[in-house]
């Protein structure tokens, strides 16, 4: 196969998956929610997910909450509260 059909070919299956997480209601205007951080690029983009949604969380709302609304969470904060949320799960299923 040449380079061009392998481009075309990966389009054409990111354009499927994406349109198959849409109907499931994966998808939050344009960002994919719905992510299990089994690898290290997964986890990058989990931590981000979480990291943006904390962060408008405390933009739209922060002062209401007492917290400054211009303060925004760090990469390693947000990937620490992703490895606790991950851990809770775990012990969460284990217990059921």
């Amino acid at each position: 196969m040449n380079i061009r059909a392998e481009i075309s070919l990966k389009m054409l299956m990111n354009a499927h998956s994406t349109a198959v997480m849409t109907n499931m209601g994966r998808v939050v205007g344009n960002t994919m929610t719905n992510v299990r951080a089994g690898n290290l690029k997964l986890i990058g983009r989990a931590t981000y997910l979480t990291k943006m949604h904390v962060d408008d969380v405390v933009k739209r709302g922060g002062a209401k909450m007492g917290v400054d609304p211009t303060i925004t969470l760090s990469y390693e904060e947000s990937n620490a509260i992703l490895y606790q949320t991950i851990d809770y799960l775990q012990s969460f299923e284990e217990r059921n």
